[in-house]
């Protein structure tokens, strides 16, 4: 009774370990639309914001800053938060 009462513990235990595992991979954050990202980088100040593009699970995307100048941006698809501002030179990617 002991062994029996074990092994439906143990089984119990490696069921609901699955069962949090798979709830981690459906609990994956939520991506923003195109749109989102352009609005919010508009709150930011960037305006002529074009060529957005997925890459490596962030967003590129070519901007002008608030101070004027062309600027590259990588913005985190989850959440709009620019990572990463560069100099835009035209003509090279």
């Amino acid at each position: 009774m002991k062994s029996l009462f074990r092994a439906s513990v143990i089984a119990l235990a490696s069921s609901l370990a699955s069962a949090g595992a798979f709830a981690q991979q459906a609990a994956a954050p939520a991506q923003l639309t195109v749109a989102q990202i352009v609005q919010k980088l508009e709150s930011l100040g960037y305006t002529a914001i074009e060529d957005l593009e997925k890459d490596d699970g962030v967003w590129e995307v070519e901007a002008t800053a608030a101070n004027g100048t062309r600027v590259e941006l990588d913005v985190d698809p989850s959440d709009g938060r620019v990572l990463r501002e560069r100099p835009d030179h035209p003509g090279h990617r």
